[in-house]
Formats: C-alpha cells, structure tokens, sequence
C-alpha cells in the first residue's frame, strides 16, 4: 500500500489546478480520476479576463468580449467593456499541463474509503490501496469522498444544459449575452459567439424551483432556438460540435473540511447561487486548498481545526457575497414575475459601467442591490410577496412559483 501526502479524487478543473499547484512543492501527491483521460466537459467555460489572468490561462482563451447584454422578453440592457470576459478552453489547458511530481492514476473507480489511524485509505476498483493523510474531494456534484464517509453532502440545487454550434451566423461576436425568460427557464441563459460562425448556448435551472431533468432541460434548449434570431444569432439547423448537460450545488455545504479531508469546486459547493463567477471560485478554492495543505503538512496535523483554515480562507472572500445572492435568487425565484424582471433589467441600464460589471461579476452589495430597484418595482415585488403568503382562493394576482413550474415540467 502506497502512502501519500495528499490524494487528489477528481481531475476536473478544480482538481487539475490544484495538482498544478502542488507538482511545485515537495508533497507526494496522487490524483485519481475516474475517466480513462482526463478531460475537461464541457471543454470552454465562460468567465472573466482578470480571472484567466490570475491563474495564467491567457494563452487558452478562445474569445474575448467586449460588449455584455442583459436580454428580457421585451427589453435588453447592454453595456461595453474592453475585454472584460472571454471563454476559456479548458481543455487546452489540460493538455498543455507538464507535471513532472504528480501521479495520476486514471479509468479507476473508488469502491471503498476508510480512516486507518490519522490517515485515510483509498480501495480502488482492482483492489488497490492507496494511503493519504490529506483526501482532497474534487469529483464535483458527484462528491465521492463525502458520500464515501457518510460525510454530510449537498443536494443538487442548479441543473444547466449546453450546447455549441458551428456553421451558424454571429451578429456580433465581441456581445456575451444573458438572457432571463421565464417562458424557457426558472433561472436564465447564456450565449457566446465564439466567432462570426460559432456559438455556444445553454440553460440553467435552480432547484428545488424546477422540476426539471436534463432530457427535459435540453429540449428546452433546442426548441428555444429560434427565439434567438431576434438577439445575435441564428442557429437554426446549424451542426452541433458538442452538447453537455450537468448538476451543481450552489453554496449549500456546510462543512467543506473534516478530519483529513478537504473539499474543492463543485464538491465544496464553490459556485455562487446568482452571479457568473462560479469557475472563479472553483479555481479559487483549489488555491485555498493549496495553503491550507502546505500549512496541515508542515505540522503534521491534519485534524478538522488545522484545515478549517480553508474554509476561513474562502469565507474571508465570499461570505457575505453568498448571503446577499441567496437573498437576490429568493426574491428573483418566488416574488418576480417576467413584468419585474424585465423592469430590473430595464434599470440595469441606469447603473454606472462599474456597477454593471460588477453586477455581473460580483461581490454583491445591498448598496449595489438598491441601485438597480424603483418605487414601482419594489411595490409590485411587496404586493407579489402578499400575494404568494394569501390562501389561494384570495390572492389577486397570477401565482408566480407554480407558473414557472408549469412551463418546465415533464408532464407539459
């Protein structure tokens, strides 16, 4: 049986930048993926240039925007930015990884994690053992290690289906666009021309709002296609390159540490309920995760309180971002109707460009919050929240929640 520092379960992005992270120090370190490669899905990833700058991805950026639109059903919101975002291929990335201390042992599958003393161990599929004293959870929604351990877990609260196109005809491929329709979806939707004749378009769902599955979600997805030609593009019958759909947990463990365990990306619930910095955050926590290792290995103490500076580490940055967006998808999801949101996006385009980005990228601030609301939305919003707490037969406007339901679910 091998021993390690640190047993890395997952190659994904979170798994695979902090594997990049650790080949620089001493530690013996082992990643196990479950794939027979290691590969990214979906290959590209929107997100912002100072995040590809701070983690040194400027080389695999695909497309830079310029230009970022909010679409409602009636109104659309856009302000300019010079390169403020882009569209990262992972996958590019991956491959170009040279690590020279890591090991890495793919197509394995974990059957079995036990606690061996102060140190963990880890029966793969071929009845291989692999001893660790730091386990470092990375297998996204899956969360393979938590689940193992009888550790608590969180429960999928996001859904998104995507897909990319070729062949099809960009308006304008420096506009990222962002689209809120209650019609298609409880939570939104995205689109990047990625050049004059490739896009990638998708949808997301929150949950436990939606009743949704991904067969469900990614019908969705196609059948919405024509409602874009109005918007920047025309996809209609245009060749798929690739179509991803996925689950996620949106900031809802809480504990992303015990004894000997770490938790990082989607398995740490690294993403933000609301705002587009949900791949910042995954590369973040592997950072954090990386100090907090190399602090646990250098005293030889790998209890819960030693790596609980981790989760002090990605609080110290997103606590009180988290607690204001959880706030924002209430009153977005229960007291909105498609009229409200088109009115707040509406009043998007009052905001300083500042104010918009960082709407767009975070943190969220109730001073921030306050700038894009009017007497006339905050009363339709208070009367749709009376009107939601009134029994049925008293309420005197159309029930939100249920409508929004109706439209996605399966038996529609």
């Amino acid at each position: 049986m091998k021993s390690y520092d640190v047993i890395i379960v997952g190659g994904g992005v979170s798994g695979m930048m902090l594997a990049k992270l650790l080949d620089s120090t001493n530690l013996d370190v082992l990643l196990i993926e479950k794939r027979r490669k290691i590969e990214i899905k979906p290959n590209s990833f929107g997100t912002f240039s100072d995040v590809a700058r701070q983690f040194c991805l400027q080389n695999y950026v695909r497309k830079y925007f310029s230009t970022w639109a909010f679409y409602g059903k009636q109104v659309v919101t856009r302000k300019s930015s010079h390169n403020f975002g882009c569209v990262v291929d992972f996958n590019a990335w991956v491959r170009s990884q040279k690590l020279k201390k890591v090991q890495f042992k793919t197509n394995t599958t974990i059957m079995s994690i036990k606690r061996i003393g102060g140190s963990v161990c880890i029966t793969d599929n071929r009845h291989n053992k692999y001893l660790g004293n730091i386990i470092v959870d990375a297998t996204g929604f899956a969360q393979v290690v938590r689940k193992k351990l009888k550790l608590p877990f969180t429960h999928q609260t996001g859904l998104s289906y995507e897909i990319e196109v070729r062949d099809c005809k960009v308006i304008d491929p420096s506009e990222a666009c962002y689209i809120l329709n209650f019609d298609i979806s409880n939570s939104g939707g995205w689109l990047y021309g990625l050049s004059k004749r490739n896009a990638q378009y998708g949808w997301a769902d929150f949950y436990p709002e939606s009743h949704s599955t991904l067969k469900n979600l990614k019908r969705r997805v196609h059948t919405s296609i024509s409602r874009l030609q109005r918007i920047a593009v025309q996809l209609d019958k245009a060749p798929i390159v690739y179509r991803f759909g996925r689950f996620g947990p949106t900031g809802d463990v809480k504990d992303r540490v015990d004894d000997n365990i770490l938790s990082i990306g989607d398995a740490g619930s690294c993403g933000t309920p609301v705002t587009l910095q949900g791949f910042k955050q995954s590369l973040e926590s592997a950072s954090f995760a990386s100090k907090t290792i190399l602090l646990a290995t250098k005293t030889h103490d790998y209890s819960k309180s030693t790596l609980g500076l981790y989760s002090e580490l990605f609080d110290r940055v997103y606590r009180t971002d988290y607690r204001i967006q959880k706030i924002v998808k209430f009153v977005y999801l229960h007291w909105m109707r498609q009229e409200e949101v088109d009115a707040w996006i509406s009043n998007f385009g009052d905001l300083s460009k500042e104010d918009f980005f960082q709407l767009l990228k975070g943190p969220f601030t109730f001073k921030l919050i306050r700038k894009t609301l009017d007497v006339s939305l905050v009363t339709n919003i208070v009367l749709n929240a009376m009107n939601q707490m009134l029994p049925r037969v008293l309420r005197f406007r159309r029930t939100i929640t249920p409508s929004k339901q109706e439209v996605i679910d399966e038996t529609n």
